[in-house]
């Protein structure tokens, strides 16, 4: 996914291409997950996720002001340059909002507000299953702040103010993934494997001599092959990994069906019996 992509996107809500989306909910409502599914992460700015770069902890309340300062001067950069951006954070505090309208308006780029609602029970149900958890009198007042403030929205200075519920949000969602699947034959590979494997996926030309088709995951000058079929049916794709047979030490072949199975075939820990051709399993 390019920047184009993410104009596209913007386009595709009704929201101006260049414009500048801020986020706006409690803790818990599900802005980082839409913005996941929407945006790439490139077009992101996040203040957890600078502060999870500064100390490794997202929740570092200590490097607020730090991750705030680099959030402020990575957005003024792509403002600048004109490149569509998403601000993903609570933002329930005004003086928050209008620190980011006053770089908007700075560099003449319109501000659209995206309200992601949750009701508080909800929030605080989903915060309490986390890991890291926000306690729960800070989220009950993000919920009074966002609640008094939304009305001013735009005596603020925003464009416009849009409910996530009110977009196609799902719509644009299963559009592009549908697009992505039909230009990427090899999706089965994220599909079972997941996309960071997929990442490190090449396939190769033509069919091996039992007509299967191959591939390999490579990185730092490690490979792992992989083989496919499904000639049978193709929503059941048959994967193989080649491994060393644990009986005549020759290349063997074993069905794996996740991320686990290829690590554990590569551990030899794999309880399935190993195809070889030597006949000897």
């Amino acid at each position: 996914m390019s920047t184009e992509e993410t104009r596209r996107t913007f386009a595709a809500l009704g929201l101006p291409q260049d414009c500048l989306l801020v986020l706006l909910g409690i803790s818990g409502a599900g802005k980082t997950t839409l913005a996941a599914s929407l945006f790439r992460p490139a077009d992101v700015l996040s203040a957890d996720r600078l502060r999870d770069v500064l100390t490794g902890d997202a929740g570092d309340q200590t490097v607020s002001g730090t991750a705030w300062k680099q959030l402020h001067s990575q957005l003024d950069s792509r403002l600048r340059h004109r490149v569509p951006t998403i601000v993903d954070a609570v933002n329930s505090e005004q003086w928050v909002r209008l620190n980011l309208l006053a770089l908007a308006r700075h560099r003449r780029t319109p501000v659209v507000a995206l309200v992601v609602d949750a009701d508080l029970e909800t929030a605080l149900a989903r915060n309490a299953a986390r890991e890291r958890r926000v306690p729960p009198d800070i989220i009950t007042a993000q919920h009074e702040e966002l609640t008094n403030g939304l009305p001013g929205l735009v005596a603020e200075g925003f464009t416009a103010v849009h409910r996530a519920r009110d977009l196609p949000v799902l719509d644009v969602v299963l559009q592009r993934s549908a697009a992505w699947e039909d230009a990427n034959p090899e999706r089965h590979i994220e599909r079972v494997f997941g996309r960071d494997l997929a990442q490190l996926f090449t396939r190769h030309d033509g069919k091996d001599e039992s007509g299967y088709r191959t591939g390999a995951f490579a990185v730092g000058g490690h490979e792992l092959l992989i083989r496919w079929t499904d000639e049978d049916d193709p929503g059941e794709v048959d994967h193989q990994v080649r491994i060393g047979c644990p009986i005549c030490g020759g290349p063997a072949w074993v069905s794996v069906f996740s991320a686990t199975d290829l690590r554990d075939a590569v551990l030899g820990s794999l309880p399935y019996a190993a195809r070889c051709p030597n006949s000897c399993s």
